[in-house]
């Protein structure tokens, strides 16, 4: 970590700090685990490891995982606590089976920042609609959860990679987010509806498997069309420059 600039430096710690209390504050405030919670707990991260060991890549340098889906679920059913060690825990264990070589800070901020916008979101549910809501009473508090959990997540990687590359993080921040807000909205859209279900029976979380491998394959085909698209243009103007010397190395 001695090789960080000193501001990256600080942040980082900031930010697993911040992770670090903000887990046994949300203890305090957590509810005693039915024999249906936990199922419930148990399946999300199951659900969650599994779709973080798979990331899809929109492009070379850009990649996304659709565990969204089951970290909202457990952030509108299970409450900020338990939301928060099913995140974090499953990041960590993503991580490890993944084969990643990272420093501990790297991990370490991955998973706080995964806790941390998932606690985010099950806090804003548990403000608006209270505690033992009906989830499928409350869209609104599903729509500002989402709101929290996405701007949280979004908010604490991208101060991260600007202060890396010394850039402005509001600068270009439409132009690299509405590329993945689709997706995103996708993802937690079927957090919310895996949630009411499961609510009601928590086995329906199985089910849920299927659209999940949908929306990742649907994901990934989108990229792979994106990139052999940008290649045949590429190819094209090739073959223009060829046909035309004029235009050679303008294209």
């Amino acid at each position: 970590m001695s090789r960080l600039r000193w501001p990256l430096r600080v942040y980082i710690l900031a930010v697993l700090g911040t992770a670090l209390a903000a887990l046994p504050a949300s203890a305090a405030f957590r509810g005693n685990l039915r024999p249906t919670d936990t199922v419930l707990l148990a399946l999300l991260m199951v659900m969650a490891a599994v779709a973080q060991l798979w990331p899809v890549h929109l492009s070379v340098k850009m990649k996304i995982t659709v565990d969204d889906t089951a970290t909202f679920a457990a952030a509108l059913l299970l409450g900020p606590f338990y939301a928060m060690v099913a995140a974090g825990a499953t990041t960590l264990i993503a991580l490890h089976f993944r084969g990643v070589r990272q420093s501990w800070y790297n991990r370490g901020f991955n998973v706080a920042t995964s806790a941390l916008s998932t606690g985010a979101a099950a806090t804003a549910f548990l403000l608006v609609a209270g505690s033992g809501a009906q989830v499928a009473r409350e869209p609104w508090a599903i729509g500002i959860a989402a709101i929290a959990k996405y701007l949280v997540h979004s908010a604490l990687v991208d101060l991260v990679v600007a202060l890396q590359v010394r850039r402005n993080p509001i600068g270009g921040w439409w132009t690299l987010h509405r590329r993945l807000m689709p997706y995103e909205a996708a993802l937690l859209v079927l957090g919310a509806l895996a949630a009411i279900a499961a609510q009601a029976q928590p086995w329906t979380l199985v089910l849920f498997g299927v659209p999940m491998a949908i929306v990742l394959l649907t994901v990934r085909d989108s990229a792979n069309v994106r990139e052999q698209t940008k290649s045949a243009i590429l190819e094209l103007a090739d073959l223009i420059d060829l046909r035309d010397p004029y235009t050679h190395g303008h294209s």
